[in-house]
């Protein structure tokens, strides 16, 4: 195990974390989208931004599939009640990323 935690070992515990916080934010993500919730929203940017620092990118999942579920009513493809996620819930998704994230870019940056 140590060596594992060490990097001696190859291990997919980096993919294994990544896919918790994917889970995770997916998880607030369509309670946010059944309720409503400012607070489900903050939760699932919390779980990408920690899902983001496993791996980049990938775990822009979450943003995309709360994108998806906002323009199905664009394209008319589903309804508005059913779908309760706006423009300010979608920012405030990236910006409770964007808090989670940062420190860390930012130290990376500076080293």
């Amino acid at each position: 195990m140590l060596e594992l935690v060490h990097g001696y070992k190859f291990a997919d515990h980096i993919d294994v974390a990544l896919l918790f916080w994917v889970e995770v934010g997916i998880y607030f993500l369509v309670r946010a989208l059944r309720t409503g919730s400012w607070s489900d929203v903050l939760l699932a940017g919390t779980a990408q931004g920690l899902a983001f620092l496993c791996k980049s990118y990938l775990a822009f999942i979450i943003f995309r599939v709360a994108l998806t579920a906002w323009l199905l009513p664009v394209c008319r493809l589903g309804t508005r009640a059913d779908c309760r996620i706006g423009l300010t819930r979608l920012l405030a998704l990236l910006g409770a990323t964007a808090l989670i994230v940062a420190p860390w870019q930012v130290y990376c940056l500076a080293q």
